[in-house]
This record gives C-alpha cells, structure tokens and sequence, in this order.
C-alpha cells in the first residue's frame, strides 16, 4: 500500500544514517567551545532577546565596541520587537519603515536584494503603513541615530502575539536583572524548559 516497503528504512540511508550518526548530534559534530577551546558560556551565546524600543533607545554601548549594545547587562545579538508601522519608505536599495510599539518609535531598514525582488513584492505589500508587525534585526547605529536592521518581518496573524510580546520583553527583563524566579530556583527547574 502507498509504495513503501515494511522495513524499507535501508531504502532512505535510514539504517545508514542511525548507524554513521550514532554519538553524533543529528549526524553533525556540535563544539560548542570557543577559539581558546574552552566551553562557551551559556550567556555568550548569540540569541534572540524579545525587547521594547524604548529598552531600545535607552541601550547603553557595550565595552566591546560601538556597534555593540547592551540591555540588562547582556549584550544584545538579534532582537525582536513588534509595533505599528508609521511609515513605509520603498527605495532601490532598501525598504524603510517607523515602527511604534507603545513605548517609543524606531526606523527600521531592510536591504533589498534585487535577485530575490520578485518574492518580495508579495511581502512588501504586506508592510504598509497601519499593518502591526514582528521585527527580527539588530540595534545598529549611523550618525547618532539608533535603528534596526531588519532580518525579518512579519504580520501578525493574531493580535494575542502583540500581547504575548510585551509579557515576553518583561519576562526576559526580569530575567536577566533578577535570575530564576525563587519558587524554581528552589524547585531546581529551569524556567526556560517549561
């Protein structure tokens, strides 16, 4: 039924790969360790921190350098933050966006890629000017003005995602600045696997 054959994993490199993978994560070799080959903090990691813009804009520079910033103490890597779109620029080279989320506003860039243009015609569309979106980027500054480079944007498909974002921001917030809240710490569970 269906041409599959009872067993048939051989068929797929199924048996192959169990057997060349085993001891492997997922047949690829993970070291997490760092250039001096000592094991990476789990704090140094890059990771994605749900923000507000005002956490944005209040960002002080990190010591690393003048790119770099940090929220909480923690350097930021990729942020996301959702918000109103204000105003929505189109130029050859990149698309510009004013993003609002309650708190405060932040121009948002996303360069064009003129190979990939036609699938943006469709997503661009849907970024226009009262559309409530999700923004993927980093903090970045040029001539004293902060803004996101964006790797992503999305609309929302449902307004509870604007809400949840905010309880996430205030969660990551607390987080950072007070760590495991005490009924986990004292429980031993990590809040992140919940």
């Amino acid at each position: 039924g269906g041409g599959f054959v009872a067993g048939g994993g051989d068929q797929f490199g199924g048996q192959a790969y169990q057997q060349g993978s085993q001891g492997a994560a997922g047949g690829f070799n993970v070291d997490n360790s760092g250039p001096d080959g000592k094991a990476k903090n789990a704090k140094e990691k890059q990771s994605l921190l749900p923000v507000t813009i005002k956490q944005l804009k209040n960002a002080p520079s990190a010591a690393s350098g003048e790119q770099n910033f940090t929220v909480d103490g923690h350097e930021l890597h990729q942020v996301t933050i959702v918000g109103l779109i204000m105003t929505a620029e189109e130029q050859n080279t990149n698309l510009q966006y004013t993003i609002d989320d309650g708190t405060d506003d932040i121009i948002v860039k996303m360069w064009v890629d003129q190979e990939s243009e036609e699938l943006m015609v469709q997503r661009r569309a849907e970024w226009r000017e009262g559309k409530v979106v999700r923004v993927v980027g980093q903090l970045r500054m040029f001539n004293n003005s902060r803004s996101i480079v964006a790797y992503n944007i999305q609309p929302l498909a449902d307004f509870n995602e604007y809400t949840f974002h905010f309880i996430e921001a205030v969660h990551s917030h607390l987080r950072l600045t007070k760590g495991k809240p005490p009924a986990a710490a004292a429980a031993g569970e990590d809040v992140e696997d919940i």
